[in-house]
């Protein structure tokens, strides 16, 4: 029995140590931080750049609350709700285009800090060139970007855009009663959704972002630990909020970047432990991870 148990303890202690060497490999600590940084950076112009846009798209300020209130924990949307509000109801056309170049390069900094932590944790591109690897990080940039207002579209604007289209493709009205109706008893069921499609865009970043030979089986169980974590971190923040925060009414407008930036660092964290354990994972079953041999361009382009 104590052979076994010496056995077990020496396997957890080799996974603890694989993990730690993995971690220490990216300074997943400091990356985190540039990573908070740099998104929060990128958050305001791009609310800047929505604002602008909203008039030639005729959607209401209360729908482009209604999309982004899915994806940020309740405590933190609460908090930001009136900041966001102010930014949407500031409409200038010339705005547009400085909040769009320092929106994307901002953005896109906080894609390449993620691209070299990433690859820092397995090991790879340890010499990649800085404009392959702004480049690459553009690029995702553009495509989460696309990503995300598919997915705005799609959770809240979806009704307004069936109503446009109802004239034209004879849908009939007792569909779109139907579905303004179900609203809001399926909550639940929108809140899932968005939980699996976290997911699912946690397991192509994490598949596709690192300049390393990967199998799908070595991405999930970062990506489902980003998701869960990332779950808990909401909860936390939730509690934390209601019982210190809210007691801070002088403190308020900064006490709620100060929890925007905090929240923003310990996503970072989590998404790039993800990371850490895929790759511990990898080495511990594989032994080896190698590097792709057209070092920086993403996957699908090959």
């Amino acid at each position: 029995m104590s052979i076994q148990w010496r056995k077990c303890a020496s396997q957890i202690k080799h996974v603890i140590q694989t993990i730690s060497k993995h971690y220490q490999m990216a300074n997943v600590s400091d990356s985190a931080v540039v990573l908070a940084y740099y998104t929060l950076l990128s958050l305001f112009p791009a609310l800047l750049v929505i604002a602008s846009l909203l008039p030639y798209l005729n959607i209401r300020t209360e729908t482009v609350l209604e999309s982004i209130e899915p994806m940020v924990p309740e405590s933190i949307f609460s908090m930001l709700k009136p900041s966001i509000h102010s930014f949407l109801n500031t409409r200038s056309g010339g705005v547009l285009s400085i909040g769009v170049i320092v929106a994307l390069w901002s953005s896109s900094r906080a894609v390449a800090a993620f691209q070299r932590t990433v690859n820092g944790t397995y090991g790879v591109a340890k010499n990649q060139n800085a404009l392959v690897n702004r480049i690459v990080a553009f690029f995702w940039t553009v495509a989460l970007i696309a990503f995300l207002f598919v997915l705005m579209l799609f959770l809240s604007f979806g009704q307004i855009i069936l109503e446009q289209l109802a004239p034209y493709q004879h849908v009939p009205h007792e569909i779109i009663g139907y579905i303004n109706a179900a609203k809001w008893p399926v909550t639940f069921l929108v809140v899932l959704l968005v939980l699996m499609i976290l997911l699912l865009v946690l397991m192509i970043l994490l598949y596709f972002v690192p300049s390393a030979k990967l199998k799908w089986r070595f991405v999930w169980p970062g990506a489902l630990t980003a998701t869960v974590g990332w779950l808990l971190l909401s909860q936390a923040f939730s509690l934390y909020v209601k019982y210190f925060v809210h007691n801070m009414d002088s403190y308020r407008t900064i006490g709620t970047f100060i929890v925007l930036m905090f929240w923003l660092d310990f996503t970072g964290l989590i998404l790039m432990f993800g990371a850490v354990l895929n790759a511990a994972i990898q080495d511990m079953i594989l032994g080896r991870i190698e590097e792709q041999e057209a070092m920086g361009i993403p996957k699908l382009l090959k």
